[in-house]
C-alpha cells in the first residue's frame, strides 16, 4: 500500500455505515481514518479540506445521490479512487455508474470485496474507467456476472486453501444454516464448524488435480447436522490473494436421503423378518426359564443364601424378555390404528409417562405448545410411546436437577398443515461422527441398551408419514425432532 494510514471519505447519511465500514477495513488489515458527509454542503466542504485517498459513497442517501456525488468527485478530484457501496441496484444503474467514472460497485451484502478493491486501485493508480464502448461492455459482463454470483441458486464460494473464506454468495450461507454471507466470511470452515470427514479427500485430489469435478462430500450444518453436497471446485492463482480455491456446491442432502431411505427400507424388511423370527424362537426358552425360577422361589425363595442368585436371574431375565419385546416391535409388520387425536392430549399423556423416571434424577419436563395445533391422525398408543422413549432417553443424558422439554409447534402452510414435536435435553449432545447412524438398529452408546429404541421410533413415524430427524442445539444439549402431517 502506498500509506499506512488511509484517509477515507465516505458520503453517506448513517453513522452505522460508517461503523460497518470502519470495521471492515480493520478486519482486513487497512488502516484508516473515516470523515463522513451526509450533504452536498458537506461533501464539497470536506473535499476543499485535503487530498483523500478514497471516496466511498451509498446509494441511498435522502439529499445526495450516487450519481451527483460522483459527478461531483470527477470535477474536483478525478483521480481519487471513487467507490459506491450499493444495498441492492438494478443492473442497468451499476453499468452506468461504472461507465461514467466509479471504479468499483460493492454489494453491502458482500463487503469483504472493498478491501481487495481499495488495495487494488491504490496500487495500480491507472485509469480504468475511460468510458470506452469496449470498457462499458466489460463492466456490463462483470456486473452480470456479480448478479449471477449473487442471486445464484447454488452456493457459489471463493476461500484460502486452508479453507477461510474470501466470497460466498447468499445461497452458500443458506446451504449451511447462515442468515447471510458476512456470518462465514473471514472464517474457515473449521472455525465454523463445517468441516466434514471428506474434506481431507477433497483437498488431495484438489492439490493434485487443479480442479475436482461431481464430487459428493458430506459437511456439517452450523446446527450440526449433516449436508450431502455436490462439489466442483477448481484451484487458481489470485495476484492478489495467492493460491485461492473457486467453487460451486449443490444440496443433494434430499437426493441422498431418498436413496439412503429406499436402501434402508429394503435392508430393514429382510432384517425385520430375521429377528422376529430370532425373537419368537428365543422367547419359549425364556418363558421356560421364568416358569422354572417361579418354582425354584416357591421351594427355595425363603433361604437367603439363595436369594441373590434369584434376583440376579430375575433381573437378567427381565433385560432378556425387555430386548425381545423390542425385536418383536422392530419386525412386527407395519399395523396401525389411526384415530383423530389433540396434540396437546398426545403430549400431556408421554410427560405423565415420564414423570415417575424424571423425578427420581430430579429433573423437570417441560411442556410447551403453540397455540391453535393442528390435529393429527396417528396410533395414540405407539406414537405415544414414541415420545416416552424419546423424553427417557433425554432424562438418561441429562444432568441431574436439569430440565427436559417437549414443545409442538406448528409447521407447514394452511392447506397442508404439519406438526413439529421436539424433545430437547440440556446434556452433552450427540457425537457428530454418531448422528448419520443414531436410528439405525442395534447402535447405541449406551451402556446396557439395546439399540433399538431410535430404530423403532424411525419406523413408527415413517408409518405414519412423517419425519424424525437428530440434531445439536446451538446453546448446547441434544434435541430430536419429529414431524407429522396434520390436519
Amino acid at each position: 500500500m502506498p500509506q499506512k494510514l488511509l484517509h477515507v471519505l465516505l458520503v453517506d447519511d448513517s453513522s452505522d455505515d460508517e461503523t460497518l465500514v470502519s470495521r471492515t477495513l480493520s478486519q482486513a488489515g487497512l488502516e484508516a481514518t473515516i470523515r463522513r458527509a451526509d450533504s452536498a454542503e458537506s461533501f464539497n466542504s470536506a473535499l476543499a479540506e485535503r487530498r483523500w485517498d478514497v471516496i466511498l459513497c451509498g446509494d441511498h442517501l435522502s439529499s445526495l445521490g450516487a450519481p451527483a456525488a460522483l459527478a461531483i468527485a470527477r470535477s474536483r478530484c478525478p483521480k481519487t479512487p471513487f467507490f459506491v457501496l450499493s444495498a441492492a441496484g438494478a443492473a442497468e444503474e451499476v453499468v452506468e455508474l461504472l461507465r461514467t467514472g466509479a471504479h468499483d460497485v460493492i454489494c453491502r451484502q458482500n463487503l469483504s470485496r472493498l478491501a481487495s478493491s481499495i488495495r487494488r486501485e491504490l496500487e495500480d493508480p491507472a485509469p480504468r474507467r475511460a468510458g470506452s464502448d469496449a470498457e462499458a461492455a466489460l463492466a456490463q459482463s462483470e456486473t452480470r456476472y456479480r448478479t449471477l454470483f449473487e442471486t445464484n441458486l447454488a452456493g457459489v464460494y471463493r476461500c484460502t486453501l486452508d479453507g477461510c473464506f474470501l466470497e460466498c454468495n447468499e445461497a452458500m450461507a443458506r446451504i449451511f444454516g447462515f442468515d447471510s454471507p458476512s456470518e462465514m466470511i473471514g472464517k474457515t470452515s473449521r472455525e465454523l464448524g463445517l468441516a466434514g470427514p471428506d474434506r481431507g479427500t477433497l483437498r488431495r485430489r484438489l492439490e493434485a488435480d487443479g480442479h475436482v469435478r461431481n464430487f459428493e462430500a458430506r459437511q456439517f450444518r452450523r446446527d450440526g447436522s449433516m449436508a450431502w453436497v455436490l462439489a466442483n471446485v477448481s484451484l487458481l492463482d489470485d495476484p492478489i490473494e495467492g493460491k485461492v480455491v473457486d467453487g460451486i456446491l449443490v444440496d443433494v442432502t434430499d437426493r441422498r436421503r431418498a436413496q439412503e431411505t429406499h436402501a434402508q427400507t429394503e435392508k430393514m424388511m429382510a432384517l425385520g423378518a430375521l429377528v422376529a423370527g430370532v425373537a419368537h424362537e428365543v422367547r419359549n426358552p425364556l418363558f421356560a426359564i421364568s416358569a422354572t425360577l417361579d418354582a425354584f422361589d416357591l421351594r427355595f425363595g425363603e433361604r437367603d443364601d439363595y436369594r441373590p442368585y434369584a434376583e440376579a436371574l430375575r433381573e437378567q431375565l427381565s433385560r432378556l424378555s425387555e430386548l425381545m419385546q423390542d425385536l418383536l416391535d422392530y419386525g412386527r409388520p407395519p399395523m396401525i390404528r389411526p384415530e383423530e387425536v389433540a396434540v396437546e392430549s398426545l403430549a400431556a399423556e408421554a410427560v405423565a409417562g415420564c414423570r415417575e423416571v424424571a423425578a427420581r434424577k430430579k429433573i423437570a419436563i417441560d411442556s410447551k405448545m403453540d397455540e391453535g395445533m393442528p390435529r393429527v391422525r396417528i396410533d395414540r398408543e405407539r406414537m405415544s410411546r414414541v415420545l416416552i422413549n424419546l423424553i427417557v432417553n433425554a432424562v438418561q443424558h441429562s444432568a441431574s436437577g436439569s430440565s427436559v422439554s417437549l414443545s409442538a409447534r406448528r409447521a407447514g402452510s394452511a392447506e397442508t398443515p404439519a406438526v413439529r414435536l421436539l424433545v430437547e435435553d440440556s446434556g452433552p449432545g450427540f457425537r457428530r461422527e454418531d448422528l448419520p447412524q443414531l436410528f439405525e438398529p442395534f447402535f447405541t452408546r449406551r451402556v446396557g441398551g439395546t439399540g433399538l429404541g431410535l430404530a423403532i421410533v424411525r419406523r413408527v413415524v415413517e408409518e405414519h408419514g412423517g419425519t424424525v430427524t437428530a440434531s445439536n442445539r446451538l446453546d448446547g444439549g441434544a434435541c430430536v425432532e419429529i414431524r407429522l402431517p396434520g390436519f
